[in-house]
Parts: structure tokens; C-alpha cells; sequence
């Protein structure tokens, strides 16, 4: 069988030149100069061989961080097993380049970690993960590889961490964050990547902390701040991102 090399990074630096893979690594999207490849060293906690890089010119690796390399099938079945010898990850290659369908990783203890829509070699679809508990931890919905559409997150107790809007990975629309003990955190809105639009955050009491409005990416307007008790504490006025008066 035809074998591609391929090194994951510990560091996720640059989404644009790399491609996902689990756990927060990344697969470079070709074969490394090996020329730049230094220092043979294992990684303890799993008992696997990394190599370190000596600089950033392999493939734009960041310096001195390491990667674990394994044999990649041409065409096949990738699976990467746990030392207890339970599955890790598995999916399906084709041409050297990830096959349609769904990508998996299971933690070490045998729960599903997460799940990935495949297709045209990029993640399209649902990616989903869990805590090791079972737990759902977060959902994200991905086109042609980019954050697309309404990501949620979950406390590992359950409660809702936030929700999240994206367009063709741009932040749009409503974002909402929550405390861990449901009381809600942040409303904030976005158009373009930008903050436009009301912006409030609470105390954990669920009363307003801090309230105001954003245009364009700067803050507008009257911005008002309240204590936990729900006394006022600050009047900030803005104009086109400048503060032009203030009160306590």
C-alpha cells in the first residue's frame, strides 16, 4: 500500500494554510521539506514519536513545536488507536485526500469525542463533539470548511455555554453567552464580522451590568454600567467611537 507522510502540530496557528484535524491539530496540506526536520523526541504522554520543527519554513510550521507523524493510506481505512488499544480516530481516505463521509474520535475511556461531515475533501456539515462524560460539549456546522450558520456549546454540567452565528466564518447576528449556572452573561450583535447593533452584559445575579450600543465595530451613544445590586455606576456617552462626555 502507498503510504502519504503527514505531521499534525500541537499549535493551531493558521486555519487558511492548514487543514483541520482532531484534538487541535492540524495536518499540513502537503509533504514537509524534511530538510528542516530536527531533534527525534517522544511525546510522554502517549508514548508516541514527534519531531520538532526548526523553523517556521516547513510548510509554515510553528517554531520549535511538535508534531506526531503517522502513515497516511493513498486509498483506505485511517485508524490511530489509544495506548489501552481503544480507537482514537478513524476515517476513510481516497487519492491520499479524506474521503466523503464521517470522520470519528472516541476519548481513551471509549466515549464518542467527536464526529466530522466530509465532502470535496473539506468538512461540510455538522461537527460535533462531547465531554468525556458524554456530555454534548458543542455543535458547529461547517460549509466548504468554514463556520457556517448557529454554533452552540454546553457547560460540562449541561447548561448552555453560548450560541454563536457565523457566515462563511465571518461572526454574524446574534451571539448569547451564558454562566455556567444559566444565568445569561452577554448579548451581543454582529454584521460583517463587526459588533453593530445593542451590546449587554450581566452580573451573575442576573441583573444588567453594563449596556450600550455599537455602529460599525465602535460604541454609540449612551452606555450605562450598574453595580449588583442594580445601582447606576457610570453614564459614558460615545460618538463615533470617541468618548465625549461621562458621568458616575
Amino acid at each position: 500500500m502507498n503510504f502519504l507522510k503527514k505531521i499534525k502540530w500541537s499549535v493551531l496557528k493558521s486555519i487558511k494554510e492548514m487543514e483541520y484535524i482532531e484534538d487541535d491539530f492540524v495536518y499540513c496540506t502537503e509533504v514537509p521539506n524534511w530538510d528542516h526536520l530536527t531533534d527525534y523526541d517522544e511525546l510522554s504522554e502517549e508514548g508516541e514519536d514527534v519531531l520538532r520543527f526548526e523553523n517556521e519554513s516547513a510548510n509554515h510550521a510553528p517554531a520549535g513545536k511538535k508534531g506526531i507523524i503517522y502513515d497516511i493510506p493513498t486509498d483506505g481505512l485511517f485508524q490511530v488507536k489509544w495506548p489501552n488499544g481503544k480507537l482514537k480516530y478513524e476515517w476513510e481516505y481516497k487519492d491520499g485526500k479524506r474521503a466523503d463521509g464521517i470522520s470519528k474520535g472516541w476519548w481513551s475511556n471509549g466515549k464518542l469525542k467527536q464526529t466530522q461531515t466530509w465532502k470535496n475533501n473539506t468538512r461540510n456539515g455538522l461537527w460535533t463533539m462531547w465531554y468525556p462524560s458524554g456530555q454534548k460539549k458543542e455543535e458547529e456546522p461547517n460549509r466548504s470548511g468554514l463556520r457556517h450558520g448557529l454554533s452552540i456549546s454546553w457547560y460540562d454540567n449541561g447548561q448552555k455555554m453560548y450560541e454563536r452565528t457565523f457566515k462563511n466564518d465571518t461572526k454574524d447576528g446574534l451571539w448569547i453567552e451564558w454562566y455556567e449556572n444559566g444565568q445569561k452573561w452577554l448579548e451581543e450583535n454582529y454584521k460583517d464580522g463587526k459588533k453593530d447593533g445593542k451590546w449587554t452584559k450581566y452580573h451573575e445575579n442576573g441583573r444588567k451590568q453594563e449596556e450600550g450600543t455599537h455602529r460599525n465595530g465602535k460604541p454609540e451613544g449612551l452606555w450605562i454600567e450598574w453595580n449588583p445590586s442594580g445601582l447606576v455606576t457610570s453614564e459614558i456617552t460615545y460618538k463615533n467611537g470617541e468618548l465625549i462626555n461621562e458621568k458616575e
